[in-house]
């Protein structure tokens, strides 16, 4: 087996929340939790809640240093963003929901920064996944035998209670996975300049 696949990591790029922004996620998902206490609904963590800007799939220790290389080399050419919550959603769709996701506005230097980012990583990891961005954070994810979509309904649509957060960075992440679910690691931070 080649080295180089043999030692690869599964990363990803993403935003975490600010402490002020977990804050409000922890108790507006606490009251979700007492509101829609469903058999299945499997809430996410607060350590793992991030906004996902390019699920990068496996890559080898020298696509991994390619990749921070450039985006080092990117970061201070780019503006900070600001992360603003708009409605609770399900994907794929409602009634055959796997993910309950808080959306999040997608304004021109969050758009930008995620163009950025796909660009550099389609140079310098191939096999990079191609999804299209859409900027959400997960909240909980369904079961197999997840049967309570219909008990959801309301939620759908549902504007979050308002929060703002400036990124100042982003983090590439390994994700391992084992039976009690993934495990993040930060590899590497890249930091965003200060708005003028």
């Amino acid at each position: 087996m080649n080295t180089e696949k043999k030692n690869s990591a599964r990363l990803f790029l993403a935003v975490f929340p600010d402490d002020a922004v977990k804050s409000i996620l922890d108790k507006e998902t606490t009251l979700l939790q007492k509101k829609y206490p469903l058999p299945g609904l499997k809430w996410t963590v607060p350590a793992q809640r991030h906004l996902t800007l390019k699920f990068l799939g496996d890559v080898s220790p020298g696509e991994k240093e390619r990749l921070i290389q450039r985006l080092d080399a990117l970061c201070p050419r780019l503006r900070r963003p600001r992360l603003l919550p708009k409605a609770y959603a399900f994907f794929p769709n409602r009634r055959r929901a796997r993910v309950l996701y808080l959306g999040l506005e997608e304004n021109a230097a969050l758009s930008a920064l995620a163009r950025e980012i796909d660009a550099c990583a389609s140079e310098c990891v191939p096999g990079a996944s191609s999804t299209p961005f859409r900027p959400h954070i997960t909240l909980a994810r369904m079961g197999r035998r997840f049967s309570g979509h219909a008990a959801l309904t309301p939620l759908a649509g549902e504007t979050a209670r308002p929060w703002r957060q400036e990124v100042d960075g982003f983090v590439l992440v390994e994700s391992r996975l084992s039976a009690s679910g993934a495990k993040y690691t930060p590899v590497h931070t890249f930091f965003l300049p200060e708005t003028k």
